[in-house]
């Protein structure tokens, strides 16, 4: 081989080498978050970043497509949405004592008309639900629905998670489908469907109800006495509102836990039939 047959010849394995190199620097720099989620899940992280660690603890919703992208590769993800994973992986919640809240009941709201029961509500039983083998299991939509899940893991009890159904929180269509497809998969459920305030469920039915802020849902189920329950993400299960008064209409009651947890967009009532 001459001297300039070499030197044609190092020039290319030199140029093969840097391109073969800028290829893997290329392939394994991080897709940008616009890339990887939904537009309606990047608002919803705008306004999810701008909590505290604390505050975000206290989220029950996490968007499913942020859930499946954390499944596939839970150790390459973009520091958006960092926070998310360390709560997932190390099911940190924070607890707000909802039970120390809790004043006397006074009915402060008994002015309002009930909506009324139908006589097949399931039992208002907090102490079973609170207990420490249980309480994680459950966030608002596993209670409003009477079921435990079977992982700690908050992400698992979304609506529309076990049925794979796309669900904006935002939208009560979607949210109906989402929690209609989950039904039925879960052999405690057999329908759910849009209910109002006035309507009487029948046998084996109670009647549940769905509102939603800026970051997050939250539902509600009425207990056999007319009042309502409910639990905030890994928190006790009680009957009080933000006020710590006993709730007898969902859509009335005090919804606002503060600036990111202000329910203030009530979704409607439901009926959750069972066996």
């Amino acid at each position: 081989m001459n001297n300039r047959v070499f030197k044609v010849f190092i020039c290319a394995v030199l140029f093969l080498s840097f391109f073969s190199a800028g290829r893997i620097i290329a392939e394994a720099e991080p897709k940008r978050i616009e890339e990887l989620f939904c537009q309606e899940t990047l608002d919803w992280l705008e306004i999810y970043n701008q909590m505290s660690f604390e505050e975000k603890t206290m989220c029950s919703y996490i968007p499913l497509d942020i859930i499946r992208y954390i499944e596939k590769d839970p150790e390459n993800y973009p520091k958006e949405i960092e926070d998310i994973v360390r709560i997932i992986q190390n099911n940190e919640y924070f607890i707000y004592n909802e039970i120390q809240n809790q004043k006397t009941d006074v009915r402060e709201n008994a002015f309002r008309t009930n909506p009324p029961t139908g006589g097949y509500e399931l039992s208002y039983n907090p102490t079973w639900w609170n207990d420490s083998t249980r309480i994680n299991y459950a966030n608002c939509y596993f209670y409003s629905i009477n079921r435990l899940s079977n992982s700690t893991n908050i992400a698992n009890q979304q609506m529309g998670y076990v049925s794979n159904s796309y669900c904006n929180y935002t939208s009560t269509s979607s949210v109906l489908s989402a929690i209609q497809n989950d039904a039925g998969y879960f052999n405690n459920v057999v329908s759910i469907i849009s209910s109002s305030n006035s309507e009487v469920p029948g046998y084996n039915e109670y009647k549940i109800a769905y509102c939603y802020g800026s970051v997050d849902y939250h539902w509600y189920r009425q207990n056999p006495d007319g009042s309502w329950s409910h639990k905030r993400g890994h928190n006790s299960v009680v009957k009080v509102d933000a006020s710590g008064n006993t709730i007898y209409d969902p859509q009335t009651c005090n919804r606002n836990y503060g600036t990111f947890y202000n329910y203030s967009t009530f979704g409607g009532y439901y009926i959750v039939k069972y066996q």
